[in-house]
């Protein structure tokens, strides 16, 4: 399809290509106390799809996440680019080119390791669906108005620059197309219950050694719908899974807690009270 050879055209003149990925230089990339986190965690991946599901249901809700990024899927064009920015191990695009076999997924991370491992989980997949994208979410190495959709997942709530994080995903979608990010929800109850703990409870600021944190908020969907225009709207989602209470079971692939879970999500107050993520959702206009 046109798009996708102008994509990768694009990618092959203006980064190197090694080991299946396409690299740019990363000096710019400020966070790379975190990198290498993210590097070695990559590097302690187990080996088996199953066992990666298992290890991925410690820290996201499979079956809720499977069906968000449905929906959103769902929305794309036929003969669509999407981005993801953050895919990490890639364990969310299983079955893509089966499902949308009309599809680019461009996978973007500043890990390597982490593409790596990806390419391992992804291995059934067709060469044609997927690319692998060393990169920044705070500079997009993409054409203006070249991407359909653009998908995000905990990762912008670690950037260092938000604001400039958002201004590039506006710059590269097309008009009409979608933009969803998740990020930690600000959990009223989480936070009563740690504050009784004498936990802390981190709702912007260094969350772990090297990582830093900014929960979504007000504030970040105002800048949202500065950019974007008024119509951003939230959504709740990963009632049930709260791995910071040790309610992880929830999270398994398959679980039937999780297809609960999905029942659960959107904007209700119970949702907004209890739920791990808060994610925005807008589209560019035409």
């Amino acid at each position: 399809m046109e798009s996708h050879h102008q994509i990768r055209e694009h990618l092959e003149a203006t980064s190197s290509y090694v080991d299946g990925i396409f690299r740019f230089n990363s000096s710019n990339i400020t966070q790379q106390r975190e990198v290498e986190i993210r590097d070695a965690g990559a590097l302690r991946a187990p080996e088996g799809n199953d066992a990666i599901l298992r290890e991925v249901s410690g820290h996201h809700s499979i079956v809720v996440m499977k069906r968000e990024i449905r929906r959103f899927v769902d929305s794309i064009p036929c003969g669509g680019v999407i981005l993801d920015v953050g895919a990490g191990w890639g364990w969310q695009w299983i079955g893509i080119s089966t499902y949308r076999p009309d599809l680019l997924v461009c996978m973007l991370d500043f890990s390597e390791q982490s593409l790596l491992t990806a390419r391992k989980v992804l291995r059934n997949e067709s060469p044609k669906s997927i690319l692998y994208i060393n990169g920044s979410a705070e500079d997009l190495k993409f054409e203006d108005e070249s991407i359909n959709g653009y998908w995000s997942v905990q990762t912008l709530q670690h950037v260092d620059d938000f604001n400039k994080a958002i201004s590039e995903a506006y710059r590269v979608l097309i008009g009409g197309s979608p933009f969803a990010s998740y990020s930690l929800n600000i959990q009223p109850t989480i936070r009563f219950l740690y504050k009784k703990l004498g936990r802390r409870y981190v709702i912007d600021g260094e969350y772990a050694e090297g990582i830093n944190l900014s929960r979504a908020s007000s504030d970040q969907l105002a800048f949202i719908q500065h950019v974007f225009g008024p119509e951003v709207y939230a959504r709740f989602t990963e009632v049930l899974f709260s791995p910071e209470i040790f309610l992880k079971f929830p999270g398994r692939h398959k679980s039937i807690v999780g297809k609960i879970d999905n029942l659960l999500s959107g904007n209700s107050m119970l949702a907004r009270s209890f739920a791990r993520q808060c994610s925005f959702h807008a589209v560019k206009i035409e």
